[in-house]
């Protein structure tokens, strides 16, 4: 950080916004998945596209987050192995229980499922990320040899030719059309926060960056109002795009307006520290893919039949009570790989590997 004191809580606001953003996510599967934002009530459907025009930034923050820290970082064997690992983990946990409790029937095909996660790609945001994880000593080696002013070009081109352009000529772009879902769109993320990192200098100013960030979402959703189901460039879909030009925009607003904020208070520096570390475990566990389909099967608008005013109080709550749950099993699974040894065996295991490739490459 360029400013001298306060780097402890800007650094809190980012682990504030990493707890934001996966509650961002939930909220953006729970709206998408249980079909809210399909719903023929007018009231159920307009609350549903407002909180996904405001949800739709979680993944973009998540990346730049990961960028803002790894970006002056060594490559370390072990982040991959201990994302996999944790990974791997829920695949096999939530395979096991929910054959256990007589909610899925076993079969050969669902066990090979849950042992090759990645294989299958089970958690897609975790195979980019991965793969985002292996080639970003390359990345780190280009950011540290631009200038200023190049590194602006390069990521001024990048945003033109995957986020402004891709808006334009979606439908019959060669070059990158899924949506800011694959390494592409990571890449250009990263070399976001990495600029960030390098020059940008926080002022404490995180008001007007949130009011930003409000103000393209709201944008978003006039977009969404005025083309939904005209079949147009600028539709639903776009609408939910990560690379979308206004979603992009506000998802960099919303972590400048985090990276700004300052945190005093100690009761909450306390809660973010423990909640900060296990919400990566709440996409795992909701997204495998043998328990979403019940999430969403029961927590569905076709099965709750919502037509009152009440639906953004339950949209919430059950957001919140599904988020805390899973921070639960992570606790749990966290203390028990710590009493294992499960962690230090990893950085063993990861140290002694990134030796012997280091030697082999050297040579």
């Amino acid at each position: 950080m360029k400013t001298k004191g306060k780097k402890i809580d800007r650094l809190y606001g980012i682990e504030l916004l990493r707890i934001i953003s996966m509650l961002m996510v939930l909220s953006l599967h729970f709206l998408i998945k249980g079909n809210y934002n399909k719903s023929e009530n007018v009231y159920v459907n307009s609350e549903s596209w407002v909180l996904i025009c405001f949800s739709v930034v979680a993944v973009n923050c998540y990346v730049l987050i990961s960028g803002y820290f790894m970006c002056e970082k060594s490559f370390k064997l072990s982040r991959i192995i201990n994302t996999y690992t944790q990974m791997f983990f829920y695949s096999i946990a939530t395979f096991a229980v929910m054959i256990i409790i007589g909610i899925n029937q076993f079969s050969v095909g669902s066990l090979a499922k849950s042992i090759m996660p990645f294989v299958f790609n089970n958690y897609w945001f975790v195979t980019t990320y991965i793969l985002l994880l292996f080639i970003s000593p390359l990345l780190n080696s280009a950011i540290n040899n631009m200038s200023k002013s190049k590194m602006k070009l390069v990521l001024f081109t990048l945003v033109c030719i995957f986020c402004f352009i891709n808006n334009i000529v979606k439908p019959i772009n060669p070059i990158e059309s899924s949506g800011g879902y694959g390494l592409i769109w990571f890449i250009v993320l990263y070399m976001t926060a990495a600029y960030i990192k390098k020059y940008y200098v926080a002022s404490g100013e995180w008001i007007k960056y949130f009011l930003l960030y409000v103000v393209f979402a709201v944008i978003n959703f006039g977009v969404h109002c005025l083309f939904s189901g005209k079949g147009v460039v600028w539709d639903n879909s776009m609408v939910r795009d990560y690379n979308n030009i206004l979603v992009y925009c506000a998802s960099v607003c919303l972590f400048l307006a985090f990276l700004n904020l300052r945190i005093n208070n100690k009761v909450m520096i306390r809660i973010i520290g423990f909640i900060s570390p296990l919400t990566f475990a709440v996409y795992l566990i909701h997204e495998s893919p043998f328990v979403q389909s019940f999430i969403w099967e029961h927590i569905n608008v076709n099965k709750l039949c919502l037509d009152n005013g009440m639906f953004f109080l339950f949209a919430i709550v059950t957001i919140i009570l599904l988020f805390l749950l899973c921070c639960c099993f992570e606790f749990i699974r966290s203390r028990l790989f710590k009493v294992l040894r499960i962690n230090k065996g990893i950085i063993r295991i990861s140290d002694f590997a990134e030796r012997i490739i280091r030697k082999k490459v050297g040579k």
